[in-house]
């Protein structure tokens, strides 16, 4: 439901509100089936086949085998959660597992989400993940953080897409999670492994980069075009996205390519479908109370919420909505339609609502009825 409170609904929209309910189960298990674990990217509809999966202490792990023209299929290994001293044992059985493509010698990819360990547990993945020669991706709304950050590096080739996030925790001190800044041997083997995987370089410039945020208390964040430039991922993602050839993995940055499609400083973007007879009408504001037609729904193209399908129009304050919907309709005047393409930062973010999952991407096709109106 695009309203940002349950709260603020009116009595009259509960049945708006049991539709949301009573379907969310349904919606989370199909997620569930296509979403890549820890990110807003699903897996193509139809060629992903889930090979097996466990769970251990918290970190799900996943091997999933998609159909390719090339090589039959291709494997990938996702997993998702904090990395602890068991995690290589536990991983290495799943590498195994992991078919190689035609007669390539690469075993495919690995998917990261994690939000840290232990520095040490993450050299171990690393090495392991370097043995095997697979590839290390973080794909849409992904986090990557401490040991996860070495683990990552222990991948060749290595990939970032989109809104993903490396977070170099060498600051925080707690048990089991990251580097103690003071021990000079934890520093040294840091210094070590940054300086194998990305060439003393790099690796040293890293390390002086980690070191320097050792009073941040949230570490230090690397966006992919930081990553890039300090030689952590590829510069073309390419060749890892061709792999899945499905546009959920970098849907907004090939969606805002598209001739008609516009991208606003936000991140928001949107086409106009159709404009209304009066073209010297006002358009809403922040405070306004509209009323709307809209029909909602995931990139892959299932309907999550939709009062077309229902039939009755919405009525609400513009103030009360997510973000993408306030900014977006005051673009709008009555009788236009539009359809909006919503990054999750502009609407449910990392907590999700009801049937939509954290971190997801939206699209909305919206009619402006009028500026008032009543649910």
């Amino acid at each position: 439901m695009i309203i940002d409170s349950w709260l603020r609904l009116r009595h009259s929209a509960l049945p708006a509100l049991a539709t949301l309910l009573f379907t969310t189960a349904l919606f989370a298990q199909e997620q569930q089936n296509l979403t890549i674990l820890g990110s807003t990217a699903s897996w193509p509809t139809g060629r992903a086949t889930f090979v097996s999966e466990t769970d251990v202490d918290g970190l799900r792990i996943r091997h999933t085998r998609v159909d390719d023209a090339d090589c039959g299929a291709r494997d990938f290994l996702e997993f998702s959660g904090p990395l602890g001293p068991d995690t290589t044992s536990v991983i290495e059985p799943f590498l195994n597992a992991m078919q190689p493509c035609g007669s390539s010698a690469s075993r495919g990819a690995v998917i990261l989400s994690s939000g840290g360990g232990a520095m040490t547990d993450g050299y171990a993945l690393g090495e392991l993940l370097t043995q095997y020669g697979v590839a290390t991706a973080l794909v849409q709304g992904q986090v990557c953080a401490s040991a996860c950050v070495a683990a990552f590096l222990g991948g060749s080739p290595r990939y970032m897409l989109e809104n993903a996030w490396l977070v170099l925790q060498s600051p925080v001190r707690r048990p089991g999670i990251g580097i103690d800044c003071e021990n000079s041997q934890e520093v040294d083997a840091l210094k070590e492994y940054f300086a194998a995987r990305l060439g003393e370089e790099k690796g040293g410039l890293l390390q002086e980069r980690a070191m320097s945020n050792c009073t941040a208390a949230r570490g230090w964040t690397i966006q992919p075009l930081e990553a890039v430039a300090l030689g952590i991922a590829e510069a073309d993602n390419t060749p890892f996205t061709q792999q899945l050839a499905d546009g959920s993995l970098n849907f907004m940055a090939e969606n805002a390519t598209r001739p008609g499609v516009i991208t606003t400083s936000s991140g928001l973007q949107y086409e106009v479908i159709s404009r209304g007879a009066n073209a010297d009408a006002q358009s809403p504001v922040a405070t306004s109370r509209v009323t709307v037609n809209y029909h909602g729904t995931f990139v892959d193209g299932r309907v999550f919420d939709s009062s077309v399908e229902r039939g009755r129009p919405a009525a609400f304050p513009l103030n009360q909505v997510i973000r993408g919907w306030t900014e977006g309709l005051q673009l709008m005047k009555p009788g236009d339609k539009f359809r909006f393409f919503i990054p999750p930062e502009l609407a449910y973010g990392e907590a999700g609502r009801g049937p939509v999952p954290a971190n997801t991407t939206l699209i909305f096709e919206i009619e402006l009825l009028e500026i008032g109106g009543s649910n």
